[in-house]
């Protein structure tokens, strides 16, 4: 993941000015930006999310349910009351 970031960092630090840099997260001005997301940010945070996820969840009602990496940021994303200590 950091190989990752760093690589799409490096696409940012050439920018001066915000609107350089908002251009430089554009993937349609910058297509090696979206290249580096959907080719190396992407599987490495998938690869991430993946270990020691147990292929299935046990369910009261429908008994074994698949884990999969994208349940697994649906249920850690969703809305309720969050209490900050």
């Amino acid at each position: 993941v950091s190989v990752a970031v760093e690589a799409i960092l490096a696409q940012f630090s050439s920018s001066r000015t915000l609107v350089q840099k908002a251009l430089s997260g554009d993937s349609s001005v910058n297509p090696t930006l979206g290249r580096l997301l959907l080719q190396c940010l992407c599987p490495a945070l998938r690869g991430l999310l993946c270990d020691g996820l147990k292929p299935h969840q046990s369910d009261l009602i429908t008994g074994r349910r698949p884990n999969s990496p994208w349940g697994l940021v649906l249920a850690s994303t969703k809305p309720g009351v969050t209490y900050m200590i």
